[in-house]
């Protein structure tokens, strides 16, 4: 899987350049680059999709998430909706990741505490 999508952004690079030497500007999204290539059509297309393909990866996030939190001890209707749901609310009104980037440390040990709790709760 890392192969086909390392091979996939190669071949995004490569058909940026070829439209960026055609236009003589910068291709920087996939929105650009569609209006570029096919016209406005394939434009609002490709904003749909990609908009569909991270609200599909949101669901499942928040399933995960809702599925991990069962130290809450309460039914999944109460979790979803009574924690991860605001939680997940909060984090869409931010504009920048500049207001989370102070939490950074305390990701960087939380990560560290899994990384650690994983082989203890083996060997238990």
């Amino acid at each position: 899987v890392a192969v086909a999508a390392a091979e996939c952004g190669v071949m995004m690079h490569e058909t940026c350049s070829v439209v960026e030497g055609h236009l003589g500007t910068a291709v920087d999204n996939f929105e650009t680059l569609a209006n570029a290539i096919a016209g406005p059509a394939w434009r609002n297309v490709v904003v749909v999709l990609k908009n569909t393909c991270v609200l599909g990866c949101l669901l499942v996030y928040i399933q995960f998430f809702v599925a991990n939190l069962v130290m809450l001890e309460q039914t999944a209707f109460v979790t979803r909706f009574f924690v991860v749901c605001p939680a997940f609310t909060a984090l869409a009104m931010l504009r920048d990741l500049k207001q989370v980037a102070k939490l950074g440390p305390w990701g960087t040990v939380a990560v560290a505490g899994q990384c650690g709790a994983g082989p203890l709760g083996g060997i238990s």
